[in-house]
């Protein structure tokens, strides 16, 4: 055990003292060839070598564009007929709706279109025209009592005419071939069959007046009677509804309840029941926000497309903007104000477009004016401003730009000569 310890420490030392050999050795070599020591210069150049693993990261840069934003506005639309009819419900009283087609049937003009329950008006027309025959019964009755009264009227006049002949005759006899008083006495009875004849025709025409006003009183309550039957009669016919064009049948909006018209609905005079829009020209009703609003013209370009036919796009252009805001009504809450926009198609496919389909409207926004357009990749935002790195050669510089307008993939800036077309701008990494 003690002959192997010296040598077991000795070897230590040899392990020990081999660094300090080596570096014994190198500095000759080194002041030999003229290179001066420094340990700061020996760490910086390790620190200078690259790591292994890793690369310097390479820079990504977006050109600088002169031209127009691609701006698009989108609403959402209904289809809907330039020209419809609209039928409402007819009659005084109100009325149970009893028949209508199915909605979206197409109908022909004449075609059974409403019909209300009559029951009501039938009653009362079959009442009046009880009433019409029963005064038509007495008219009869009433002429014929008045001939009566007549024909025994002129049996009268015909003995008081025979009475009064006889007393011309008696009276014309000469005075000086009868007694004085005989012939006095005929001159009188001539008067008094003269005023008896003449107050018997008078009692005659009175008569045939009085019955002329009773049958003109009973004949004019026929007459009315009449009038009443012709009104129930157009109020009976006003019950059953005939398609005054053709068209595809809608359902009217219920104006007490968030629903539409159906069967069985009482209804009054003047109340929608069904519309008959004409499917040979179609347009597009839709709202905007008033805060949007000023964006939009008469007469600007948009393209429509159905929600059904997404691939289907038809050319458009606003028709008509309604003059003032109403209120969107959406919640009783919501205070939103909105304006009514009208857009004419170019065209109008009748075998799948129907009034009601919901559409969507791109409009374009497009400047005419070209821009200095800056990719949004390359836009930072720091302390409530917009910066940009432009790269020149291999040095980066940073600016501060004004925005002016954007969409979806490029902001417009002012231009200030800092930034030109073609430019280089890194992208930012955030």
């Amino acid at each position: 055990m003690s002959t192997q310890l010296p040598i077991a420490s000795s070897k230590k030392k040899i392990l020990w003292l081999s660094p300090l050999i080596i570096i014994a050795l190198l500095i000759p070599i080194v002041l030999k060839s003229g290179i001066s020591f420094n340990p700061n210069n020996m760490f910086a150049s390790f620190s200078s070598l690259p790591k292994l693993g890793k690369t310097p990261p390479k820079l990504e840069t977006v050109t600088i564009e002169k031209g127009k934003l691609e701006k698009t506005f989108i609403l959402d639309g209904e289809l809907r007929a330039v020209r419809a009819r609209s039928v409402f419900a007819s009659g005084d009283n109100e009325s149970k709706i009893t028949y209508m087609p199915l909605e979206g049937t197409n109908i022909k003009t004449g075609e059974r279109l409403v019909e209300f329950d009559n029951s009501p008006v039938s009653n009362k027309v079959r009442e009046v025209k009880e009433k019409i025959i029963s005064a038509e019964n007495e008219l009869v009755e009433m002429k014929s009592k008045h001939e009566s009264e007549l024909r025994d009227l002129q049996v009268d006049l015909s003995r008081y005419w025979l009475a009064y002949e006889q007393a011309k005759i008696e009276a014309n006899v000469p005075e000086n071939l009868i007694a004085r008083r005989d012939y006095q006495e005929r001159q009188l009875n001539l008067e008094k069959a003269k005023t008896e004849h003449s107050s018997h025709l008078a009692k005659i025409d009175k008569k045939k007046l009085e019955q002329q006003s009773e049958y003109q009183a009973k004949n004019l309550e026929k007459e009315k009677l009449e009038v009443d039957l012709r009104k129930l009669e157009s109020q009976l016919e006003s019950l059953n509804i005939k398609a005054p064009t053709d068209g595809i049948v809608i359902y009217a909006d219920h104006i007490f309840e968030p629903r539409k018209v159906q069967i069985g609905d009482v209804v009054w005079s003047g109340f929608p029941v069904i519309n008959l829009p004409d499917l040979s020209e179609l347009e597009v009703l839709s709202q905007v926000n008033e805060v949007d609003g000023p964006k939009l013209s008469v007469g600007q370009k948009a393209q429509v497309s159905l929600d059904s036919y997404p691939d289907i796009k038809i050319n458009a252009k606003i028709k008509e903007i309604s003059q003032t805001a109403a209120k969107s009504r959406t919640t009783r809450s919501d205070t939103t104000k909105i304006f009514k926009v009208v857009f004419s198609l170019e065209n109008t496919l009748t075998d799948i477009m129907k009034p009601g389909m919901s559409t969507q409207i791109v409009i374009n926004l497009t400047n005419t004016e070209a821009q200095i357009l800056v990719p949004r990749s390359a836009v930072i935002f720091s302390n409530n401003q917009a910066q940009v790195t432009k790269l020149v050669g291999e040095q980066l510089q940073t600016f501060t730009v004004n925005i002016l307008d954007s969409d979806t993939h490029f902001y417009a800036i002012a231009q200030d000569n800092k930034l030109q077309q073609s430019d280089k701008l890194v992208i930012s990494q955030n």
